[in-house]
């Protein structure tokens, strides 16, 4: 390799490496803000946070590749601009295509790994991410009692606690409810102590009372009762409670899951499910328009114009995702030439300028490609 391709090579890759990991730590920042409620007060341990996030981040890194490349273009050309080192390099015979030379060798290595990353990698960590956001999302927030609030997230109980010391506990009242919602028991206590046992939650209560109403049915005569407790143990079910996941087979036929040969054929087969439809559709047409049953005809061909409407949404969005792949992969080429020109107009090698220049000129490019998704 030529002096003057290390040179450039060189003042490419360092601000490369730091636009890329800066942009990804942006891309995760605006991820985990969209979804902090979700993610806030469900007792989710730190593995299965730090799964999120890595899968979430290794989302971004297609999107993430393209923008670095023009943050890095327009700094090193910026730079050489600036310092007059471009002009030093004319002056020593080499010429601006063998200035971008390298430079096109190694994006087009990194055309290649983003492509080969949003085929093969990508898949697996939407499905990996995406079923474990689910999961996260339908959790139920963590046990927690606010000083004189009734809680009533745990099933058939509603639970009052006054004063609350860590696990000691003042003024306490617990509703028990029977599945019609009716009142089945009321335990009151003075004082008692609240620990957790994996899936129960134990009450270990002192100085109390057990009101339970009496029951008048026909064949049942329960009276009234009322019974004085010097410690009373109660252990409440809490395994809903429990973080569970998802058969993450059930996202398997999602678009985003899949790579260019799954979506390939999934749009193959339903094309011709399509045509299959529509060709028998068209043999049963004689039959049923010409037996005077209306009705049916009617019925028929709305349940096909919604089958066909809904196949047919199915197949944009496969193709959509399709084109995705190769379209981020080749931005990468059209991001180091856009970049090139604006960083030798700008002569500034900061990161400032770079960093907003690329940033309008991408926000752009998106805001047009997703406009255009919209519209197909």
């Amino acid at each position: 390799m030529k002096i003057y391709s290390k040179f450039i090579l060189r003042h490419f890759i360092r601000p490369f490496v730091v636009s890329f990991l800066f942009i990804l730590f942006i891309f995760l920042m605006q991820f985990l803000w969209k979804y902090i409620d979700d993610l806030a007060g469900k007792g989710l341990d730190w593995g299965n946070i730090l799964k999120l996030i890595f899968y979430s981040t290794m989302r971004f890194v297609p999107l993430a590749i393209p923008i670095s490349i023009m943050v890095a273009s327009i700094m090193t050309f910026g730079s050489l601009a600036e310092k007059n080192e471009s002009i030093a390099l004319k002056c020593s015979g080499v010429s601006l295509k063998m200035i971008l030379t390298p430079l096109l060798k190694l994006i087009t290595i990194l055309t290649i790994t983003s492509f080969m990353f949003s085929n093969y990698i990508l898949p697996y960590t939407n499905l990996k991410s995406i079923s474990l956001l689910w999961d996260i999302r339908k959790q139920k927030p963590a046990v927690n009692f606010n000083e004189g609030e009734f809680y009533d997230e745990i099933d058939n109980f509603s639970i009052k606690i006054n004063k609350k010391k860590g696990e000691l506990l003042e003024d306490i009242i617990i509703y028990s409810h029977e599945k019609t919602g009716e009142n089945k028991k009321i335990i009151i206590a003075s004082y008692g102590e609240m620990k957790n046992e994996n899936k129960y939650l134990k009450f270990i209560l002192k100085e109390g009372k057990i009101y339970k109403p009496g029951i008048e049915k026909k064949e049942i005569h329960k009276p009234y009762q009322k019974i004085l407790f010097k410690e009373f143990v109660m252990r409440i079910d809490i395994s809903v409670f429990d973080f569970k996941r998802s058969d993450e087979n059930l996202f398997l036929r999602h678009y985003a899951m899949q790579n260019i040969n799954q979506l390939e054929t999934s749009i193959d087969s339903l094309q011709k499910n399509i045509d299959k439809q529509t060709k028998s559709l068209k043999e049963d047409f004689k039959k049923i328009y010409f037996s005077q049953n209306k009705r049916q005809f009617k019925s028929k061909i709305y349940q096909f114009k919604r089958n066909i409407s809904q196949k047919n949404k199915m197949i944009i969005k496969q193709k959509i995702e399709l084109n995705r792949k190769y379209t981020l992969s080749f931005t990468c080429f059209i991001m180091l030439l856009i970049g090139v020109p604006i960083g030798s107009i700008v002569r500034k090698g900061g990161i400032g300028i770079p960093l907003i220049a690329s940033t309008i000129i991408f926000v752009v490019y998106h805001v047009v490609s997703i406009s255009f998704e919209k519209l197909a």
